[in-house]
Order: C-alpha cells, then sequence, then structure tokens
C-alpha cells in the first residue's frame, strides 16, 4: 500500500477530514503509472495489457505499430467506422479503439501491444478507394463526391431529368445535390453516381440547355476530373490553361447567371456609358434601362463640364 494525502474536499475518495487535510490510504497502481489500481494491484490499462500478454499479445516493434495505427487511420479517414473495422477482422472494438488512439477521456494511452495474428487480420483490410465503398446501402456518406459527379454529367450535356431517372431517385433529389444543398447521401445513392458516371463520362449528351446551365455556374465536365480526386475535399479539376474572358464570353456569362445590365456594369467596375460603348462595338442589344442611365450620366457630365 503507498501512502498519499487527497487535500481536503475531494470527492473522488471517501475521506476523513482531520484539521483541514485527509490523510487516507490508496493503493496505486504498481506499475508506477500513478492511476488508482483497481485489481490485483494494477490500474484498469495496465490490468488489460497484463490480460492481453497472458492472451499471447506480445509488444510489437515501434515501427510496425505506427503502421497499424496509420492504417486504422486510412480507414477511418475513407469512411469505415471503428465498429466495421473491428467486424471485418473478427475482433472486438475495444481492440481496436486501444490500439489506434486509447481512450483519451480517461487518460489512457494507446495501447502497445497486440496479437500478432490480431494485427495481420486488421493490415489485410484493404482502405476503400472512395468514401462509399465497403459500407451498407443506407450509411450516410459524404456527398462531395456524388455531388461533383452528376455536376459533370450536366456538363456534359445529359439533363437533371435522366439522371434522376437511372438512378432511381425523384428530380428533387437530383436538384437538391446538384444544388450542394446536401451535407451527405447513402452509400447506395453514392455507388448508383458513381456506377452513372463510369458509364456516361466519355459519352456527350444531346442537352444543349443542360450544357448551358453548368457553364454558367462553372461545374467541371467529366474529362476535367482525375477520379481519384472526386471524393477529396480538397480535389480540383483540371481546366486547363486559365485565360482571360473576352468581353462577350464574360457578358454571356453574367447574363445566363441573372444578372441585369446595370448590375453587369457595376460587376465588370465600369461606367453605364462603357458598358453601352462595348455592346454597341459587339452587336449586343442593350436594355432601356442601360440606355437610359447611360444617356443620363452623359448629360449630367456634359453639364458638369459646361
Amino acid at each position: 500500500m503507498t501512502e498519499i494525502i487527497v487535500p481536503a474536499g475531494t470527492s473522488r475518495y471517501r475521506n476523513e477530514m482531520t484539521e483541514g487535510r485527509t490523510a487516507m490510504s490508496v493503493q496505486v497502481c504498481t506499475a508506477g503509472c500513478g492511476r488508482p489500481a483497481s485489481w490485483g494491484g494494477s490500474c484498469s490499462w495496465h490490468s488489460f495489457t497484463a490480460q492481453q500478454h497472458r492472451r499471447g499479445a506480445q509488444e510489437v516493434p515501434a515501427p510496425v505499430l505506427a503502421r497499424l495505427r496509420r492504417h486504422i487511420h486510412a480507414l477511418i479517414a475513407a469512411g469505415v467506422s471503428e465498429a466495421q473495422i473491428a467486424l471485418d477482422a473478427g475482433l472486438n472494438r475495444r481492440t481496436i479503439q486501444w490500439v489506434s488512439s486509447g481512450r483519451a477521456e480517461a487518460g489512457v494511452p494507446p495501447g502497445y501491444r497486440i496479437g500478432k495474428s490480431h494485427a495481420e487480420r486488421i493490415l489485410a483490410l484493404s482502405v476503400p478507394r472512395t468514401l462509399h465503398e465497403g459500407v451498407d446501402d443506407s450509411a450516410p456518406v459524404a456527398a462531395i463526391g456524388t455531388v461533383r459527379r452528376l455536376q459533370a454529367l450536366i456538363a456534359a450535356g445529359h439533363p437533371a431529368t435522366a439522371i434522376a431517372r437511372c438512378l432511381a431517385v425523384s428530380l428533387q433529389c437530383v436538384e437538391e445535390i446538384l444544388d450542394g444543398r446536401l451535407d451527405s447521401v447513402t452509400a447506395g445513392t453514392a455507388r448508383a453516381a458513381a456506377t452513372l458516371f463510369s458509364g456516361l463520362q466519355m459519352t456527350a449528351g444531346a442537352s444543349q440547355a443542360a450544357k448551358d446551365y453548368a457553364r454558367a455556374r462553372r461545374w467541371a465536365p467529366p474529362l476535367a476530373w482525375d477520379e481519384d480526386l472526386l471524393d477529396e475535399a480538397k480535389g480540383r479539376p483540371d481546366r486547363g490553361p486559365r485565360r482571360r474572358l473576352g468581353f462577350v464570353e464574360a457578358y454571356d456569362e453574367l447574363r445566363m447567371l441573372g444578372f441585369t445590365d446595370l448590375r453587369i456594369a457595376d460587376r465588370m467596375g465600369v461606367q453605364p456609358a462603357s458598358l453601352l460603348r462595348q455592346m454597341m462595338r459587339y452587336g449586343l442589344q442593350p436594355s432601356p434601362e442601360l440606355v437610359t442611365l447611360a444617356s443620363h450620366h452623359k448629360h449630367r457630365a456634359q453639364k458638369k463640364a459646361s
């Protein structure tokens, strides 16, 4: 037994109050970690590791243990839960948790002993290439990959109605995915979208309206995407060399986004009269509001000059 002094008022133990301080005997873990002993002279953590050792678990070399933890973390990052890892490896979930990260809330560090066969089972699990692989159809997964795939199909000319029909979902569901209103989708929907994308990415759609809709929103076409990056949050499409948009392209794009001529002038940072001159130069039809405002600005400038 190790004698320790606990300040008065500490509610964790049953204390005997003596002149502002409490003296009591508490059995501390014989392994020297400082935690209270639970049974057999050891704390719960060291009791567990001793039990694992008796069952054949060995203290694995640090590089192997680091590799094992990286593999578990990669599986979790790919959307596989600790419970699913344990189920696939035929192990207890507690084993996965303690080897991977320990129990931070209890101050328990990650484990350093594990059976060789257990380690081999975990390392034998393949990391899914995408977030929707290796999980149940009803399980929620991040929607980002599905959003990008469907947006790319729209950019290729495939209308949303046809996509909804192929996925066997409502048009409203497809629109919510396309607009990025959903943070997650079911794994079944994600898999169906990935299969549809693989089948249509090299096929041009016939809907010019879909292409215009996607171009106005700068959605990347299928060939701009590296398939390994579609489900990565930091993934970006390859749009080729950047080039400066000409006036007509920039004007048409803003018009398709719903901007009026007056808002386009403000967006481009030019005066209404300057925008009117540019539109007349390229044969574009200005709105009556732009003509009126440009004329008003011109007369006001002339009056001010005189």
